[in-house]
């Protein structure tokens, strides 16, 4: 059977077993009435014991309305039957439930299927519940209670036979025994919102009946019964929930004792918490006010204003951090009511807000105020076009990058340094939009700049930004090397030597290691330039860091082997032309060792630019002393032995030697920049589908409290009785609480895709977050005020949007996993 349409029938079962033994325990306890009464004239006629008599009928009967409680469990248990009643009180079915039980849910055709969903929907547009009416329901009861008490009144007669007589009796000593009578709790101070239990103790006699009578400060009165436990002499009556302060009485019909005074008082609590954001000039964007939350994000600089509403006044207030230290609120002519406080967000932190009101009572769950600080990036650079190249002095090459920043840049260029020439910059882009990625590109035409064979020019991007302290900042990239080759550079197919040429032979493999030599040198030579650069980028602040003394030290030990290895090499020339040149690196390679000594020392940051120079210096010398002419063989023992050593230089003239047509073997590795954007997507797939996640999980719970929520709009509708209005507006406080969960979610979401490193690309849905919060708070706020209506519509709005945001991710991830898809087949294809 269909599982759904039994969960739609099971309420009107419970229906109609309800009716069932109300209506047998009426019966059952009317008989045991006219038994009880038919035995106390036994009774009464002095024929038997009326305790012990009493006592089996009571016995009997409660053995015989048992048996008839679980008759009536286990009566109803074939659906069909309850079906029948359900299609006869709704004609409309024309048995299409009973068509609908029948059915297999395994193997259900499509006119089954048809059937099985047209109850479904039947049951959703109409009540079945109804099917045993609520009167019907409502005088099955009150007939059972009726006889209950009818036979309770019976029995009692013959368990206490002589009652009556001790109560008449002792009514004329009342007045002397009304001053032992003791009544807790008295005068009391309690809650608001809990529960009160009234009780009378008296030491000698107990009334049958007996009333708390009480009053409230606005006139009402409420009665309440006095019930007994057993034999003991104490009398007690509860009060479920006290909302305000009121005055009470014990009332019995001989006597009633004095008026307590219970005082209600409520525990300073916050009601709710605003956040006001005045965010720093840098960033461009307007103040804001977020309502109702206890968490939020802000980049560094932002001034943050929280706004604290509480549930009652003359209430002193501290925020207190993790460490001990604290911040008082103060009252705000601007926000009326409100208590507030006001700071500059550098570091994150989180507060809990103590309260303490003028009786010195605090609040029992402080709650926790979250403020996450947002760093103010700088931009990122990334090479679209150039890195490391080798070119002609006539060539002209355009190189390229892409600039990106979460609140714009206001300029980025280019600097560049040819020869000994002093530096230049050119300014490539001005003033880019917040979080707008922008390319650049730029020209060097060699022949204008009288470019000559083994001169070199080394350039970088840049970028500059406003920093958190209101001060420009500029970003700077990696720098790279254009290498200015010699006209005569030949490379060319080379032939084994014959037998009678051994001397010529090893004179060219001395030339071709010496030029091997000078080409790994002047590889070294590059790498302590890069990275002489990036402690000078990175060592920009006036107080140097805690790495700087490491790694100019690390540099001076790499010049310090670039030296031993260019005097190793020197023993190896012996042409005139190579030693000068090997003299004028030398003396560049200890200008540099100098100056990066002094560095290391007292001088600082200062003396490393110095150092690159002679570094550069030393580069371009390197670059004049390689080898004129290369010669590459078909032997596979030569061809393995330069394959081991070559060098970066000689990969970039790779495809010079392709155009020989030399068959050789290719490792194709990946690269490490490849390794790394492969990485970075990576991590950008793995975000995009945990927020898809957290998407679908919050979509799913406004879904599930909306149709809980609409239920309980249609149930109190419905309502006749205040005791059932109460009892939904207590339900609809459980999904208000529910909501403010689902809101902090929400919360914690939004700050969740503001710290993501792809916060460029969830800009958008980060905006869309915050109008979807906007309606779940909506829900959460109407539902403090028991407006159903306006929470259900607000509810549904903030569930489509979610749902949106959802199917807006999820194809956000479709299409990456295809662009993955596609990028593994072309580098599949080039393998």
């Amino acid at each position: 059977m269909n599982e759904t349409l039994l969960d739609r029938i099971r309420p009107v079962t419970k229906r109609l077993r309800s009716v069932r033994y109300w209506r047998l325990l009426s019966v059952i306890t009317f008989f045991g009435a006219g038994c009880a009464w038919l035995l106390q004239q036994e009774v009464a006629a002095g024929g038997t014991s009326s305790t012990q008599v009493g006592r089996m009928l009571l016995l009997t009967v409660f053995a015989i309305s048992l048996v008839a409680y679980v008759l009536c469990l286990f009566s109803f248990r074939n659906p069909r039957a309850v079906a029948r009643q359900i299609e006869e009180h709704f004609p409309s079915l024309d048995q299409r439930l009973l068509t609908a039980l029948s059915q297999q849910e395994e193997k259900l055709s499509y006119l089954q299927q048809r059937v099985v969903r047209e109850a479904r929907e039947h049951s959703r547009t109409h009540r079945w519940v109804e099917t045993v009416p609520t009167r019907q329901i409502v005088w099955s009861r009150l007939s059972g209670l009726s006889a209950s008490l009818l036979f309770a009144v019976f029995v009692l007669g013959l368990l206490f036979p002589g009652r009556v007589a001790v109560e008449v009796n002792a009514a004329g000593s009342t007045s002397d025994r009304v001053g032992s009578i003791e009544v807790q709790p008295g005068d009391a101070q309690i809650e608001r919102g809990t529960s009160l239990v009234v009780t009378a103790r008296f030491p000698d006699w107990v009334p049958e009946r007996a009333e708390v009578m009480c009053q409230s400060d606005d006139g009402t009165q409420k009665r309440v019964e006095m019930g007994r436990n057993l034999d003991d002499p104490v009398l007690g009556g509860y009060l479920s929930s006290v909302d305000q302060s009121f005055t009470y009485q014990v009332v019995s019909p001989t006597w009633e004792s004095e008026s307590y005074q219970v005082e209600v008082f409520e525990y300073p609590a916050l009601v709710r918490s605003d956040a006001f954001l005045a965010f720093p000039e840098y960033s461009g964007l307007p103040a804001k006010l977020i309502e109702d939350t206890v968490r939020v994000s802000a980049v560094e600089g932002t001034e943050l204003t929280w706004v604290c509403f509480l549930n009652k006044s003359g209430v002193t207030a501290e925020l207190v951090a993790k460490d001990g230290s604290r911040r008082a609120l103060q009252p705000s002519d601007e926000y009326p009511g409100a208590l507030t406080a006001t700071f500059t967000l550098q570091d994150s932190s989180r507060m809990k807000l103590v309260l303490l009101d003028d009786a010195g009572r605090s609040n029992k769950y402080p709650p926790e105020l979250v403020a996450r600080v947002l760093p103010n990036r700088p931009p990122s650079l990334k090479l679209t076009e150039g890195g490391d190249l080798t070119v002609s002095p006539l060539e002209e090459i355009e190189i390229g990058a892409e600039v990106r920043d979460d609140f714009g840049v206001s300029a980025m260029g280019i600097a560049y340094t040819f020869d000994r020439n002093p530096p230049a910059e050119i300014v490539l882009a001005e003033e880019t939009g917040r979080g707008e990625k922008v390319t650049v590109s730029h020209l060097f035409a060699f022949e204008d700049l009288e470019a000559k064979p083994d001169q070199l020019l080394s350039y970088h991007f840049w970028a500059e930004d406003i920093g958190a302290n209101g001060e420009p900042r500029r970003t700077e990239s990696d720098m790279f090397f254009a290498e200015v080759r010699p006209f005569d550079e030949i490379f060319r197919q080379g032939e084994q030597p014959p037998g009678g040429q051994q001397q010529q032979q090893q004179q060219q493999q001395q030339e071709s290691q010496n030029g091997q030599k000078a080409e790994e040198l002047a590889e070294l030579q590059k790498q302590i330039i890069s990275s002489t650069w990036r402690v000078i980028r990175d060592e920009r602040g006036a107080v140097r860091t805690e790495d700087f003394d490491g790694n100019v030290r690390l540099i001076m030990e790499g010049q310090q082997d670039a030296l031993n290895q260019l005097e190793e090499a020197a023993l190896g020339i012996e042409d005139e032309k190579s030693l000068s040149i090997v003299d004028s690196v030398r003396a560049e390679m200890q200008t540099a060792l100098e100056e990066l000594k002094e560095a290391a020392g007292d001088s600082g940051v200062g003396a490393l630019p110095i150092a690159m120079v002679a570094e550069q210096g030393a580069y371009g010398g390197l670059l004049r002393l390689r080898a004129r002419e290369f010669e590459v063989t078909r032997q596979q023992q030569q061809s393995q032995s330069q394959s081991q050593s070559q060098s970066q230089s000689q990969q970039r003239r790779q495809q010079q030697l392709d155009e020989l047509e030399i068959d050789q073997d290719e490792n194709r590795y990946e690269t490490e920049q490849q390794a790394e954007e492969s990485s970075q997507q990576d991590a950008e797939e793995r975000e995009i589908r945990q927020v898809l996640n957290r998407l679908k999980e919050l979509a799913r719970r406004q879904e599930d409290l909306n149709k809980e929520l609409a239920e309980l709009q249609s149930a109190l509708e419905e309502a006749e009785k205040q005791e059932e209005r109460e009892e939904i507006e207590r339900q609809l406080k459980r999904l208000r609480d529910q909501q403010q969960d689902l809101l902090r979610e929400t919360d914690e979401l939004g700050e969740r895709m503001q710290e993501s490193e792809n916060q460029e690309e969830m800009a958008d849905a980060a905006e869309q977050l915050e109008k979807t919060r906007e309606n779940v708070r909506q829900a959460s706020e109407a539902l403090e005020q028991n407006d159903a209506a306006q929470a259900l519509t607000s509810g549904r709005r903030a569930e489509r949007e979610f749902e949106e945001m959802r199917d807006d991710f999820r194809q956000r991830a479709a299409s990456q996993f295809s662009e993955s898809v596609r990028q593994m087949r072309n580098d599949a294809q080039e393998l």
